[in-house]
């Protein structure tokens, strides 16, 4: 049978190896003793299990990987600072779902609450003590497959939470909307369409031939739009890669930047202005060579603070 390996981090100090071996079902067997003998803290603001990336990835790493281009790292930078609900989807494993996000959590502005959901434990207690207009919640991913995933009755409440206005990022088994579409509405947690509108960017990622080899890309970003009607909500594509032209296209029509702006709170004007201003702050990082985790970090804080260069 296949092996799987989790790495765990516990108090970021604490690392602990959990060897899975069968099905999904023994997995579970095995990991809930595991879990409960690492006696965890139940700490919303520290990322929980899921979360690490080692060795660490910046947005920039991947813009050079050709993961994405830096005009989708700036929409996905725009929207994380608006709070607009981003989800990271892809039905194969380790094709980079949460380390698009990590990587974007290092743009995240400083005012910016990150709280982390754990799993089949969650009680979203972090509801009664943060502020929509300021937090954004973070799950590792929507599914059962294991404890630390986020199913059920919590994973309801979490879209209750953004009809209130909470920011997400997520992880997702899914490779279309319409799969992620149909996946949460289904029982048990029948999301509702009015729900799944209130999602806002749905990333999916796949894997892509080259050079004899394959690398990891972002697929297509797709912005979900307000529910008007019966059925799930429709969505507009903002970005998708071409494969025969081994390049990302935009969408460039006013149609998709109003669509972009109404969910951003913008009008077209600021759009387009605060969407310039990120794409060239990365392009001067990428040009100077500094694209590292700490570099990107530094970038954000100047950004914000108006001491960038």
């Amino acid at each position: 049978m296949p092996v799987e390996s989790i790495v765990v981090k516990v108090r970021q100090k604490h690392t602990k190896r959990i060897i899975l071996t069968g099905s999904p079902l023994e997995w579970r067997r095995l990991e809930r003793p595991c879990m409960a003998a690492m006696d965890h803290p139940h700490d919303h603001r520290e990322p929980y299990f899921g979360w690490e990336v080692d060795p660490p990835i910046s947005i920039l790493d991947l813009v050079q990987s050709g993961t994405l281009d830096a005009r989708l790292a700036a929409i996905l930078w725009l929207a994380q600072e608006r709070r607009l609900p981003i989800v990271s989807a892809a039905m194969p494993r380790l094709v980079g779902k949460t380390t698009l996000l990590v990587a974007l959590r290092d743009l995240a502005p400083p005012w910016l609450d990150i709280v982390y959901t754990h799993g089949e434990e969650e009680d979203l207690c972090f509801l009664r003590e943060t502020d929509p207009a300021r937090t954004s919640i973070w799950v590792n991913e929507l599914s059962d497959h294991l404890p630390w995933y986020l199913w059920g009755q919590p994973a309801r409440e979490l879209f209750a939470a953004l009809e209130r206005g909470y920011g997400l990022a997520a992880t997702l088994h899914a490779d279309t909307p319409e799969q992620l579409f149909a996946y949460l509405s289904r029982p048990p947690l029948r999301i509702a369409p009015h729900g799944l509108a209130r999602l806002g960017l749905i990333v999916n990622l796949g894997f892509f031939p080259e050079a004899g080899g394959w690398v990891r890309r972002v697929r297509a970003a797709s912005l979900v739009l307000p529910h008007s009607g019966d059925g799930p909500p429709a969505t507009v594509c903002l970005a998708q890669w071409e494969q025969s032209e081994a390049c990302f296209r935009h969408n460039s029509s006013r149609e998709a930047a109003e669509a972009l702006a109404g969910r951003l709170g913008l009008d077209l004007s600021a759009l387009a202005r605060e969407l310039a201003k990120r794409e060239e702050r990365l392009a001067a990082l990428l040009g100077r060579g500094e694209t590292s985790v700490e570099h990107v970090r530094d970038a954000s804080v100047g950004f914000y603070s108006g001491t960038d260069k």
